[in-house]
């Protein structure tokens, strides 16, 4: 008889722990970050940055990290430094304060200083208040270059087509 209440309770403990561990998981702030690349137009992108919060927490956004790839092999090779030191990246900040709570999204479009063209973007993080970094969903660096150069062929022509 004893082993069978022994039995009962570790299984009814077992259970509890794993019950409260799962709860605990989904109490935490999670943001999910995924891009769109698009023209409407041969000089106007529709690049943006679609950012919706998953987890029960609020969390609000202070910055989005563009990662660049340096232009000189050196620097390439040491990149992971040259980001560490701040250079070769690009933070942009939102135009107003945004906070995210359970469910809701928002979306961030993409815009880079003059002399910077969108394929030489290889990562991209937003940053939460905590300075947390979210990874977003960006091209692989050999697919956006073969990518977007033909999204904007494309956007031209039907420019030229609607003319």
């Amino acid at each position: 008889m004893g082993a069978v209440t022994v039995t009962i309770g570790t299984l009814t403990g077992l259970l509890g722990l794993w019950l409260r561990l799962r709860q605990h998981g989904l109490d935490k702030p999670k943001l999910k970050c995924e891009t769109t690349f698009g023209y409407d137009g041969p000089n106007f992108s529709k690049h943006k940055i679609t950012v919706r919060a998953v987890g029960r927490r609020p969390v609000s956004i202070d910055s989005i990290r563009y990662f660049i790839t340096p232009r000189s092999w050196k620097q390439r090779a040491t990149k992971y430094w040259q980001h560490k030191a701040g250079r070769w990246m690009w933070h942009q900040e939102p135009k107003q304060k945004v906070k995210l709570s359970e469910g809701e999204k928002t979306d961030f479009s993409i815009s880079l200083p003059e002399g910077i063209c969108i394929t030489e973007i290889y990562k991209v993080e937003i940053v939460d208040q905590t300075g947390q970094p979210w990874p977003v969903k960006w091209l692989p660096h050999k697919k956006s270059r073969k990518l977007l150069p033909l999204i904007d062929m494309e956007s031209e022509a039907r420019s030229i087509s609607r003319q």
